[in-house]
């Protein structure tokens, strides 16, 4: 398995990520470098996805804690 690119961001941060390529990414045909792109969007994508429903999972509980919070205290 070859190694093409390396995704980095900020420590202790949530800042901009970068993507650093490798040399054999740019050692690849043209064809194949846009290959290699089309499946790394689609995992990036697919990946996404996951972490947006697992937001929406967390902020529906804690709407839920909140909501017996509140009606405890009445």
């Amino acid at each position: 398995m070859a190694t093409f690119a390396k995704l980095t961001r900020p420590l202790f941060g949530m800042g901009r990520a970068q993507v650093q390529f490798s040399k054999e990414y740019y050692r690849l045909k043209p064809s194949d470098q846009m290959s290699v792109l089309n499946n790394v969007m689609k995992d990036m994508r697919r990946a996404y996805d996951e972490a947006e429903r697992n937001h929406k999972i967390a902020r529906s509980n804690e709407d839920a804690r909140n909501a017996n919070r509140i009606r405890r205290v009445s």
